[in-house]
């Protein structure tokens, strides 16, 4: 049991310094590939979530359509 999770954390640790390029290369070792998929999964996961907190919030507020138009047709004549 404890092997198995110390490959499985291994692999975690190994895998977010590929991505994120932290620290020294670690050798890999021998784990299950549905457990090496989850991992990357969620680490791609991770940064998705990651650029949608990055990209800026733009809003608009319908309430003052009218007044924009207004605006835009004065600045159009």
């Amino acid at each position: 049991q404890k092997s198995i999770m110390g490959n499985f954390l291994h692999e975690v640790d190994r895998e977010i310094r590929l991505c994120f390029n932290l620290g020294r290369n670690l050798k890999p070792r021998k784990i299950e590939k549905h457990y090496l998929k989850a991992i990357r999964d969620g680490i791609k996961e991770y940064q998705i979530e990651e650029q949608k907190l990055k990209q800026p919030k733009i809003e608009f507020n319908l309430s003052q359509l009218s007044t924009i138009r207004e605006d835009a047709a004065g600045t159009r004549d």
